[in-house]
């Protein structure tokens, strides 16, 4: 019967056989430990799924990368209108993509610094039109006062955060211009439009083109940020539109917001209690 303890011990012996033995046995040991130690920095096969950075402020933005083991790297920058300075628009790779860690994570920001407009000339144009230009150069229609003029509805005078400002001036984008409109020299009176279904911004202009204000704004529990205030829309007013209520020039309408679309299309919303 054949030793193969015998047989070991006999080649272990022998110096040709052992030290060949040797290496193969020590390369074998230095490349599983090769294998372990990238497996090890690497963490090679635990991918997780990449944090929703969107809506954080830079800042917040980093220290979750940190935790999560991934880097932050800031790609570009631009400026939207009601998005916080330094708040992470977008990134690449999206929410929920499966990553490495130690992964670079590229984001787009919202600027720290708006851009400036520039004031176009609406003096003495009706106030449909002045809506129109303020919203194509990236201004918003702010209050509406009227003054002793006959001509009914055309700009006097314009302000911005009760400064008087002129054509030409430069505003940040998005800045609401306040807006003197003639009276046509005696009182008159108007209807509200219907707003339902419209977003803040649509109603402000509705109303304005009626030569009227935007009053008390409420928004539902469905409303929990900047960003939903802004996709919200027009759910109840008061007074109500269907009322047919007259009102004075620059008379306000009060109006609440909800992104539930259910309640926007229901035609018995009520005005809300509280």
């Amino acid at each position: 019967m054949v030793n193969y303890r015998d047989i070991i011990r006999y080649a272990w012996s022998v110096p040709y056989i052992k030290h060949p033995l040797l290496g193969l046995l020590l390369g074998l040991l230095i490349t599983v430990a090769i294998f372990v130690s990238l497996s090890l920095f690497t963490r090679h096969g635990r991918e997780f799924p990449v944090p929703d950075f969107r809506s954080l402020p830079l800042g917040e933005a980093v220290s979750l990368a940190e935790r999560e083991g991934l880097q932050c790297v800031v790609s570009d920058s631009t400026y939207m209108l009601g998005r916080r300075p330094g708040e992470v628009l977008e990134q690449q790779p999206v929410p929920g993509n499966k990553v490495k860690r130690g992964r670079s994570v590229f984001l787009l920001v919202n600027a720290l610094a708006p851009q400036q407009i520039e004031l176009p000339d609406i003096l003495g144009v009706p106030i449909k039109r002045a809506i129109l230009a303020l919203n194509r150069s990236g201004l918003e229609v702010g209050h509406l006062r009227f003054v002793y003029d006959v001509a009914l509805g055309e700009v006097r005078e314009q302000s911005y955060r009760g400064r008087p400002i002129v054509t030409g001036e430069q505003l940040p984008k998005g800045a609401s211009v306040d807006l003197s409109l003639g009276n046509g020299e005696y009182e008159r009176y108007v209807r509200a439009p219907r707003l339902n279904g419209m977003t803040l911004r649509e109603a402000r202009n509705a109303l304005a083109e009626r030569f009227l204000n935007v009053g008390k704004i409420s928004y539902d529990g469905t409303v929990a940020n900047l960003s939903d205030s802004l996709k919200a829309r027009v759910y109840s007013t008061y007074p109500p539109s269907k009322a047919r209520q007259q009102m004075g020039l620059g008379d306000t309408v009060d109006v609440w917001l909800t992104l539930n679309q259910a309640r926007i299309e229901s035609p018995k919303a009520r005005k809300p209690t509280s």
